[in-house]
């Protein structure tokens, strides 16, 4: 059962947990031992599943409560960032028909992750220039598309030069978002961060020129230095520009990132991605072999003052402590109440998906069935005290 808007007042603050805060999940074979495996693969053209950040997201907008998540997506795959980059494209590189590509990309030795998410942009920008809305004052977004295309096509201007911070920023009246949405400031800030660490190392300092042959140089260069960083997803987001998390919002972030903070109310998914005993997510909750951290401390012991210290317990000993660590991080922020959330395969009482969130042992005994003080549970108990959203 969620909760409305008038108890999450009333109990303050609230946060959630995860390991990861993505939207959706990125599978491949076989995922990798590491806390980055969402990132490491991606299908081109497949988007993954759908995860409990974006379930959760769903359903708390359909009873008026907004979700603060700025990880949820990576950069480029954000519509109005979409809309917002392809704007800046088809100003300084337009294409010559719906479809295709523009000069200054195909020029700009792109990789085909690159080109393709690029595409999009286009495709975005050019379905919001199809509605062609007006700004604040009255213009069109035509006609700025238009004028910045004089001056980097045609070279037709009083500047020599232009920025390519001041393109973007001339489309900030038709983006509203970028202006109230806490969300998506966090996202203008990146964009805007990635065009100004381009204009340190960049050969044409992020700026496009209106004589040629610096014209075309300069806009190939704000392809491959501006562009292309966000979208082959080497930018990422950076939450702590916001001086504390918006108090009308859940917020959902990583356990690390929870580490010295309390909310009154805190959520902790331990089980959502775990609907069956598949061996490749087991060294998420119940892990079957050392972790990549041990055996790299394997490999440094006998070099390092505090590797025999280390060694006294046996690796998967100090391969579980780091998974119960993490949880203990996770269920001592709360400071009234703290929910569990999962599957229905990963919650069950007779369930076989081990879990140490849900305090499993390593010896693989659950109190929960295996002390034989505890009464049997009732028929039923399979959905008690549980409740699926």
């Amino acid at each position: 059962q969620l909760f409305t808007t008038e108890k999450l007042n009333r109990l303050g603050p609230a946060v959630i947990y995860k390991r990861f805060v993505s939207h959706r999940s990125v599978e491949s074979q076989p995922i990798p031992r590491c806390n980055s495996y969402l990132s490491a693969y991606a299908f081109r053209g497949q988007p993954g599943k759908e995860r409990l950040p974006l379930h959760l997201r769903q359903e708390l907008e359909t009873r008026g409560l907004k979700v603060f998540n700025p990880r949820g997506l990576a950069l480029r795959d954000i519509p109005i960032v979409q809309q917002f980059l392809g704007l800046v494209l088809e100003c300084i590189d337009p294409a010559p028909s719906p479809g295709s590509r523009g000069v200054g990309q195909q020029a700009a030795f792109l990789t085909n992750d690159a080109h393709d998410f690029m595409d999009q942009w286009r495709v975005a920008a050019q379905s919001m220039l199809t509605f062609n809305s007006r700004g604040p004052r009255g213009d069109l977004l035509s006609d700025k598309v238009d004028r910045w295309r004089r001056f980097a096509v045609h070279g037709r201007d009083s500047e020599s030069e232009w920025p390519v911070l001041d393109i973007c920023y001339s489309f900030l009246p038709w983006f509203s978002r970028f202006q109230d949405d806490p969300e998506a400031q966090v996202y203008l800030e990146a964009i805007t961060r990635t065009v100004a660490a381009a204009s340190t190392f960049s050969g044409y300092k992020a700026a496009i020129q209106r004589d040629e042959p610096h014209r075309t140089r300069s806009i190939n260069g704000a392809i491959r230095d501006v562009l292309n960083p966000i979208a082959e997803n080497l930018v990422a987001v950076d939450e702590e520009i916001m001086p504390s998390v918006p108090r009308d919002r859940l917020n959902i972030m990583t356990i690390h990132q929870a580490k010295g903070l309390e909310f009154p109310l805190v959520i902790v998914d331990v089980s959502s991605d775990f609907k069956t005993n598949h061996r490749t997510q087991r060294f998420k909750r119940f892990p079957d072999e050392e972790s990549s951290v041990v055996l790299l401390e394997d490999d440094l012991a006998a070099v390092t003052p505090v590797g025999p210290a280390r060694q006294r317990r046996s690796g998967m000993q100090r391969t579980f402590e780091d998974l119960i660590r993490l949880y203990y991080v996770a269920y001592s922020r709360p400071q009234s109440l703290l929910m569990l959330v999962g599957c229905q395969q990963g919650l069950q009482f007779r369930t076989s998906i081990k879990n140490v969130a849900k305090f499993w042992r390593r010896d693989e005994s659950w109190a929960w069935v295996s002390d034989p003080r505890l009464r049997p549970p009732p028929v039923d108990a399979d959905l008690l005290p549980f409740i699926r959203i």
